[in-house]
């Protein structure tokens, strides 16, 4: 999939010092993302003002949620933003339109108003309406959630043994913006946000194998923590094995492009074992039919097949479809169909 993201707002007078955007590819759950925007406060910048982001995987349906109030906390902050929390303050009364953090970095103490926007979904962009709120900060951040109805935001190409994901994200590439996007912002009076720097972040499963990266691009490949990331965002909490994640980073002006690709291995361990001891069961069985029809005269037919015959290429089709990784398909339902009438056997 090329997963293109424009950045558009309704006013030239909106510059984007940082853009977030993490992929989450996780077991048994639809691909998702975090796309966050960090906004530098100035004397020009409006008190209302719409930031539009455009991108092929955001549909009308899509889930989107707010993440202020989950970077507000101490150790969330720290955990994204590798940054020292030093404390907060409620923006409003209660707070739940965001809160103004205080933390330390390399420069000294900060101030960083982190947001709830309010926002509209279309088919192919999602509009989030910022207010710049009185207080002593000194940047503008809010960051959402999106849940896809995709299985991944990557191009898969599978073979025999090797599964290979690419993903290719784009920012702001002129050459290649899709006719929509240029009569959408002619139509209603847009502008193109710069974007100064851009952070791209990947979670994969750990089985997953980085196969190409921009070497000047990227910063680091890690296992994730994963419990900080369960105490981050709560509702995919309770993920089965380990995963990774690749950072990577760009500042180079103009157009931002990040192609990176993992490989997984299709035929692994347990694949390879079920192989040689069904090969080895199989050999069993003929061998105990040559066995137990020794001496008698044997006719190709079907009424005539040995058991042991049916039995072996029932375990050969099995082994073949499982070593293909059609489990994905078959198995799946199987699991499914079992765990349908578990249910119903229990409701009974």
């Amino acid at each position: 999939m090329n997963n293109y993201i424009y950045t558009l707002c309704d006013s030239q007078n909106v510059k984007i010092e940082k853009l977030h955007v993490c992929t989450w590819d996780l077991r048994g759950q639809k691909a998702s993302l975090e796309i966050g925007l960090s906004i530098t406060k100035t004397d020009i910048i409006p008190n209302n003002f719409d930031v539009y982001l455009f991108a092929p995987f955001i549909k009308k349906n899509s889930d989107i949620n707010s993440l202020h109030r989950e970077l507000s906390d101490a150790e969330n902050f720290k955990f994204i933003f590798n940054e020292k929390h030093i404390g907060n303050e409620n923006i409003g009364d209660d707070g739940r339109d965001g809160h103004i953090v205080r933390f330390f970095s390399n420069d000294g103490e900060k101030r960083m108003a982190i947001i709830r926007p309010s926002y509209e979904l279309g088919n192919g962009f999602i509009k989030l309406h910022l207010t710049t709120y009185q207080g002593d900060y000194a940047n503008l951040y809010c960051r959402v959630l999106i849940n896809t109805h995709f299985k991944t935001l990557a191009e898969r190409v599978r073979g025999i043994s090797k599964e290979i994901y690419k993903y290719d994200f784009k920012v702001n590439e002129s050459r290649n913006i899709p006719t929509e996007i240029i009569d959408y912002r002619n139509h209603n009076n847009l502008f193109v946000s710069e974007v100064d720097s851009v952070y791209c972040l990947h979670c994969v499963p750990s089985d997953y194998e980085l196969s190409y990266s921009d070497a000047r691009k990227l910063i680091s490949l890690r296992i994730l923590e994963l419990e900080a990331f369960e105490r981050y965002i709560t509702s995919l909490r309770d993920i089965e094995g380990e995963y990774i994640i690749v950072f990577q980073k760009d500042t180079l002006s103009g157009s931002y492009s990040f192609f990176t690709s993992f490989s997984r291995e299709r035929i692994g361990n347990k694949q390879l074992t079920l192989a040689i001891a069904t090969n080895l069961l199989c050999s069993f069985l003929f061998a105990l039919s040559s066995w137990r029809n020794q001496g008698k005269v044997f006719s190709l037919s079907l009424a005539n097949i040995p058991w042991e015959w049916w039995t072996a290429l029932v375990l050969m089709i099995v082994c073949f479809f499982y070593c293909l990784s059609m489990q994905a398909l078959i198995f799946e339902f199987i699991k499914k169909g079992c765990q349908k009438l578990a249910g119903w056997w229990k409701s009974r």
